[in-house]
């Protein structure tokens, strides 16, 4: 049985051994198995774990890729590039949310540095320096991203 071993495909992916071997036991990739018992890769399962990576490099999630993948089994385009769309809309919207976020913090975070030119006292710090307190203003707590 020609094709190539866990190895080989590792290094022709840039996955390691292991998440190939994770990426079986969730049923994505499925090599074949030489008489010997060992794992036998071909150049689709080279095409499909390309797939997997980019969908990965685009922040989709493990069971959006398996859902992509069992619409590429269907053999029509469509499907998977309809849904695949609707996904990356997705990404992209969530992208732009958390941009406006970091812009906000951004902002925020130049007012707090603006109050600490305001005043150095000889001393300690006290309650008009900025370092301890901020008279009315508080600083943003620093945004928490859901993981999805």
């Amino acid at each position: 049985m020609a094709g190539y071993s866990r190895s080989q495909v590792a290094e022709r992916t840039g996955f390691p051994p292991t998440t190939l071997r994770f990426y079986e036991q969730s049923g994505l990739v499925r090599p074949e198995r030489t008489p010997a018992g060992y794992r036998c890769y071909d150049d689709t399962h080279i095409e499909l774990l390309s797939f997997i990576g980019r969908a990965k490099g685009f922040g989709l999630s493990l069971e959006e890729i398996t859902e992509l993948l069992g619409l590429l089994d269907g053999d029509e385009c469509a499907p998977v590039q309809g849904r695949l769309r609707d996904l990356v809309e997705t990404k992209i919207a969530g992208a732009h949310a958390k941009i406006g976020e970091l812009q906000a913090f951004t902002v925020e975070l130049q007012r707090f540095a603006d109050t600490l030119e305001v005043h150095t006292p000889n001393g300690p710090c006290d309650t008009t320096c900025g370092c301890t307190t901020d008279g009315q203003r508080t600083v943003a707590a620093p945004i928490r991203t859901r993981r999805r």
